[in-house]
């Protein structure tokens, strides 16, 4: 469990969350997607823990939830999608890719249970300090999951996964917007995050960052985001074999 800070009010520069982690939000916005702040330190919220009022602090975005202005329909041949229903700007929250918790054999077990065509919403996010991998997390939402579970993939995203840390260290997968998003257009995020300019290194997604994609797995699933750069196929992570 995090420990929590002895603000009264509302979080100050000199609450200890910020001054150990530094100042994430603006507006409610996460800065560092903006290109604002130092990228490498781990975006930490205030929590039960805190002495602050939660209705004030502006510490506490992902915990409070995706806004009301998502919308859920067919996204043409890809199936399902998520829509923003308002013009969203960068750093906002949009939601959270929720599910279990779930170890590396569940993990494994899972996906070699799945048939040929089936969707795979087994997410792995790893964080890294340098070069180091110093936390992995696997999120499983196909059962038990929200509105994360259907945005969909593209080789050029509108959003960018975040982790972030609320009570415990196993973090949130949250999703912000890293390009000005208009109202109607399907919101999406690359499923490897192969590029993290914004975010430094951390997280990378469902591929190793150094390995990139494999490409020669016979569960490859053509990628239908037609972007200007597109690789072609859904990311596949040899981890899950």
């Amino acid at each position: 469990t995090l420990a929590g800070c002895d603000c009264t009010t509302t979080c100050t520069t000199l609450c200890s969350h910020l001054t150990q982690y530094g100042s994430h939000y603006h507006t409610s916005k996460l800065v560092q997607v903006m290109g604002d702040t130092d990228t490498h330190r781990p975006v930490v919220e205030c929590n039960d823990n805190c002495a602050c009022d939660p209705s004030r602090c502006g510490n506490r975005v992902v915990q409070a939830g995706p806004g009301n202005n998502l919308q859920v329909g067919e996204v043409g041949s890809k199936g399902w999608g998520v829509r923003a229903g308002v013009d969203m700007s960068v750093g906002e929250f949009v939601c959270e890719y929720a599910g279990e918790v779930i170890g590396e054999e569940v993990a494994k077990a899972r996906a070699a249970r799945q048939g040929m065509g089936e969707g795979n919403y087994i997410m792995v996010l790893r964080e890294y300090a340098g070069d180091k991998l110093v936390q992995k997390t696997i999120v499983d939402p196909t059962v038990i999951g929200n509105i994360g579970r259907y945005v969909n993939h593209s080789c050029d995203p509108n959003l960018v996964m975040v982790p972030v840390r609320v009570s415990t260290m196993v973090p949130h997968l949250a999703l912000f917007v890293c390009k000005e998003v208009r109202q109607g257009q399907e919101l999406c995020f690359d499923y490897a995050d192969r590029d993290q300019k914004n975010v430094g290194k951390s997280p990378a997604l469902a591929a190793d960052e150094n390995k990139g994609v494999v490409i020669s797995q016979p569960k490859r699933t053509p990628c239908l985001c037609r972007s200007y750069n597109c690789s072609g196929f859904l990311p596949f992570d040899p981890f899950l074999l």
